[in-house]
Order: C-alpha cells, then sequence, then structure tokens
C-alpha cells in the first residue's frame, strides 16, 4: 500500500499573515522616517540604573533556567497589583502577547468563538485563529468609539468562548466605563464565557484612580488578566509579562506556557523583579508629561488637517483623515518617503480593511526630540500632502 505523504502545513495556519506594522517599520527605516506608527516606546526613560540591574544579574549566575512559571520574586511583585497568590494564580510570560497565546491555546477549541472590538491589535485576530477559533467582530463606532449594546449583546452565542478588552484601547484611546464593563461581564456570566482583559496600557491615563478594569466588574464573571512591562516602562525588548487568572486557570495555562517556552529569560526577570519594587506604577509626574505629549501632538495633526477627539488614555491618536486625502495605505507610503514620517494606516486594525482607509494611529509614548522633529513635519511637510 503506497503511503501518501502529507507535507503542507496545519489548516489552522493558512490564514496566519506576517505582521503589517513590521512591514511599515521597515517601510519607515528605508526612508529614514520619525516613527510615530509603533508604540515602541521612548517614554518614560528607562533608568541606567535598571539596565545595570540586568548586567548584574548575568554576572551574578542567574543564567541557567528559573521557575518555568516565572521568577518567585517576579511573580510576588506582580501579584501585588492585583491582590493575587504569587505560587497559584501568576504566570510570567514572553511579553503580553505570548500571555495572550497561552490563554487563547488553553481556553478555545475548533469552532468555538471570540469577540473582539473593532478597531483592534492586529496580533488578537492572528491569535486566535492560531487556536483554531473565529473571531466575532464588534464595530466601535466612530466619533467617540462607542458599542452598540444591540451589537455586543447579538455578538455572543452558545459558541462564545471568551472576549477579548482592552482598556485604555489600542488604536482608540477609548477608556471603557465601569458601566460598560458591567455589560459586558454580564454577558459573560450568561454565555459561560471568559473576559480576556489586556491591560498593556493600564498606566496611560490621565486619571489613574478613573480607570474602571474588568476584574472589578462582577466578580461571577471569570476574568483573565495581561500585562507587559513593554510600554509601562519602555522594556519591549525585554518580552517579560503575566497573566493573572483563577488557580484553576493558572494550572493549565503554565502547562501551556512550558510547552511553547520553558520559560523567560532569567536574568532578566532578575532586574524585573528589582524594577517593580522600585518603580510599580507611574508618579504623577510622569502620567502629567504623557498628558502634555498628547496634546502636543493632538494640537499638531489637527493643525494639519486631521480630526480625532483627544483621547482618554492609551499611547495613541487615531485621527480621521480629511475628505481630499489619499486612501490611509497609500498614504503611509508617501509620508515616508515624501515627508520622512511614519504612520500606521487605520487598515491593520479592520477585519475589512476598507473601514480603516480613512484613518491613521500615530504615536505619542515618545521622547521630546522624536516629538518636535515629527511635529515640525506635520506643519511643513505633512499638512500639503493632505490638502
Amino acid at each position: 500500500m503506497a503511503t501518501v505523504m502529507r507535507t503542507g502545513p496545519a489548516g489552522r495556519v493558512l490564514s496566519l499573515q506576517p505582521l503589517a506594522l513590521a512591514e511599515i517599520l521597515v517601510l519607515g527605516r528605508k526612508h529614514g522616517a520619525v516613527d510615530l506608527a509603533v508604540g515602541s516606546p521612548s517614554f518614560p526613560s528607562v533608568d541606567p540604573g535598571f539596565i545595570e540591574s540586568a548586567c548584574a544579574a548575568l554576572r551574578d549566575g542567574h543564567n541557567q533556567y528559573d521557575d518555568p512559571a516565572g521568577n518567585k520574586d517576579l511573580r510576588a511583585v506582580a501579584a501585588t497589583a492585583h491582590g493575587a497568590e504569587p505560587d497559584a494564580e501568576i504566570t510570567v510570560t514572553a511579553g503580553a502577547t505570548e500571555g495572550l497565546n497561552v490563554v487563547l491555546q488553553s481556553l478555545v477549541q475548533p469552532g468555538d468563538e471570540v469577540v473582539v472590538l473593532e478597531p483592534f491589535f492586529e496580533a488578537y485576530a492572528l491569535a486566535i485563529r492560531l487556536a483554531g477559533a473565529c473571531p466575532r467582530f464588534v464595530r466601535l463606532h466612530a466619533p467617540d468609539w462607542r458599542w452598540d449594546p444591540a451589537e455586543l449583546a447579538a455578538a455572543f452565542g452558545p459558541r462564545t468562548r471568551a472576549v477579548i478588552i482592552n482598556s485604555p484601547h489600542n488604536p482608540t484611546g477609548r477608556v471603557f466605563s465601569a458601566a460598560e464593563l458591567s455589560d459586558v461581564a454580564r454577558l459573560c456570566v450568561a454565555w459561560d464565557s471568559v473576559i480576556i482583559s489586556d491591560e498593556v496600557y493600564t498606566e496611560f491615563v490621565a486619571d489613574a484612580g478613573a480607570a474602571a478594569l474588568p476584574a472589578a466588574a462582577d466578580p461571577a464573571a471569570v476574568t483573565v488578566v495581561l500585562r507587559s512591562l513593554s510600554k509601562s516602562h519602555a522594556l519591549s525588548g525585554w518580552r517579560i509579562g503575566w497573566v493573572y487568572a483563577p488557580p484553576e486557570l493558572t494550572r493549565i495555562f503554565r502547562m501551556v506556557h512550558e510547552t511553547l517556552l520553558v520559560g523567560c529569560a532569567a536574568p532578566l526577570q532578575v532586574a524585573a523583579a528589582d524594577l517593580l519594587r522600585k518603580v510599580p506604577g507611574w508618579s504623577d509626574a510622569e502620567r502629567s508629561a504623557l498628558i502634555r505629549k498628547r496634546l502636543r501632538l493632538h494640537e499638531a495633526v489637527v493643525a494639519a488637517g486631521l480630526s480625532c477627539p483627544v483621547p482618554q488614555g492609551c499611547a495613541y491618536l487615531f485621527a480621521r483623515l480629511p475628505p481630499n486625502a489619499p486612501a490611509a495605505s497609500e498614504l503611509v507610503r508617501r509620508l515616508a518617503s515624501e515627508c520622512h514620517l511614519l504612520a500606521a494606516p487605520g487598515t491593520l486594525f479592520f477585519a475589512d480593511q476598507a473601514a480603516g482607509e480613512r484613518y491613521l494611529r500615530l504615536a505619542y509614548n515618545k521622547s521630546d526630540d522624536v516629538l518636535d522633529r515629527a511635529i515640525a513635519l506635520l506643519a511643513t511637510h505633512v499638512s500639503p500632502v493632505l490638502r
């Protein structure tokens, strides 16, 4: 009997595509453009002492495997952000992106659905499909980027396994209210679904005391939290984050995490624990500085001819193009080559790319020098292109 060789890829990977933001970065580097496209932060600044902590951890011999669940000290300090039990409820992951994939690989089965608010961070849909599930998109409606309660309710059903909530929201900057999060929690309880709360930008709010988080919305709802040092501490290259979840889910998440990665970089975990002990969150001065950056870029973007509300949080302006401007997918290439300014096209954040052709996303978690150069380009080069 002849043997039939099956050498093609698994069906679940056929719909995957390279991250489009990576292509945008290559475009910007080609033209030496000022980068406002990607949220790789140059704010807040990294204290050189924390870099020395990482070097010291290497020199002190933390160069072998650590506990796959995460360095004990790092789990302990991360747990304080949630009032969690570090040995049973915290898993250190390679940033929130690995955390998201661990959670989805653990929770969903082929045919399941995951509710996603649109526009969305592009990795969400890719991770959902890689896990074998289908994203179910619920549109946030401009200009204030709110969902229609009837549309949200209609997205839930017997196949709904989870909903991803990202607040402050990338790319629109919305901070969802306690009432909105309670509506989501109520639907999750009714349909036995899990809330996946992406809290990468939790520090990026004007008023830290006013931000509501899904875990507080309804104690009956099962909530899994993703956190990361990438944006809040400007350490995206360290790839350090964590998942906070109930013990029964944490046990499963840890097995999947071990299968995928074994564990995160040991010396960087040691340094991250030291960092979080000293800088658990943002100071009022850092938050005020970010607000000033947000307002400066917003003023320049509006003066150049785009429109957008001042975001409540996150690290981006999601700006609408004027009627006569080129479509976003064409415009970003012209801006990079002709104006030496890099922005992300709105097409990256919608399942129906046509819905994003009138938007650009611009990051403001940048140093003052980067913003100074970007604002000058907006005034002298970008404005004529838009008009």
